[in-house]
């Protein structure tokens, strides 16, 4: 199957100064804490005054959008902009792709960022150990399998229904969570009150024996990731020891 870099397939975006353009105007700022990770979506958007935007408020957005974040590529902090953030800003902390609709379907480059292989390859090109990060340039090099675009909205149809899937299927047992817990303090009250007059004993009290497991000494390589412990002090302070 043919690969293209995403740079060829995606459209420029528009940049502004909300300080210098509209500074007394208010508008919908996305920064890096905005995106969810886990459900990639945009849910903390906020409303902020363009005299008071920060310097990586730049990126006007469009709905159809895919926002990749480029800080900490191993989280995938991804998300398709949807019509409720149309002209939203977006931080410089994302590289905003805009899928050229007659080469690429929007749903599926959405699906492809998200795949194991593409956040491999951004891991892999990411630089500084404390704070891993990419460039545009990274993510836009990096090649997509593009099969024609009726095969493109199939794969994304199907990938968008197992997502839907998913989702239900966590909120499900989100509703079973709070039922058991429901449940629990219907039949034996609040361990914390305990306004049912339970008899409280330690652990100790009804076990035999407890202990932390068993351990073993790592053996010891010159080459490879350092091992840190946190150690803590009489002081109360904690320190990082390298073993």
């Amino acid at each position: 199957m043919t690969r293209v870099e995403i740079g060829s397939i995606v459209k420029t975006v528009k940049k502004w100064n909300p300080c210098k353009d509209a500074p007394n105007d208010y508008f919908l700022y996305v920064d890096i804490s905005s995106v969810d990770k886990s459900m990639k979506e945009i849910v903390e958007a906020t409303q902020i005054r363009g005299l008071n935007a920060p310097g990586r408020a730049q990126q006007l957005l469009n709905s159809g959008d895919i926002l990749v974040s480029t800080v900490r590529p191993n989280l995938n902090g991804v998300a398709f902009v949807h019509a409720s953030h149309h002209n939203a800003t977006a931080s410089t902390g994302y590289c905003v792709l805009r899928p050229d609709l007659t080469k690429i379907n929007a749903r599926y480059l959405f699906q492809w960022v998200r795949t194991p292989q593409f956040i491999d390859e951004m891991i892999l090109n990411s630089s500084g150990a404390n704070y891993p990060a990419v460039t545009d340039k990274i993510v836009k090099v990096s090649k997509i399998p593009l099969p024609p675009l009726e095969h493109q909205k199939l794969i994304a149809d199907v990938l968008d229904k197992a997502d839907e899937l998913r989702r239900k299927r966590q909120a499900a047992l989100a509703k079973l969570d709070e039922l058991l817990k429901s449940v629990f303090l219907d039949m034996f009250g609040d361990p914390v009150t305990n306004p049912k007059g339970w008899t409280i004993k330690s652990i100790e009290d009804v076990s035999i024996k407890v202990t932390d497991g068993e351990h073993t000494t790592p053996r010891r390589v010159k080459n490879g990731i350092k091992l840190f412990v946190l150690v803590k002090t009489s002081s109360d302070t904690s320190s990082l020891n390298c073993l």
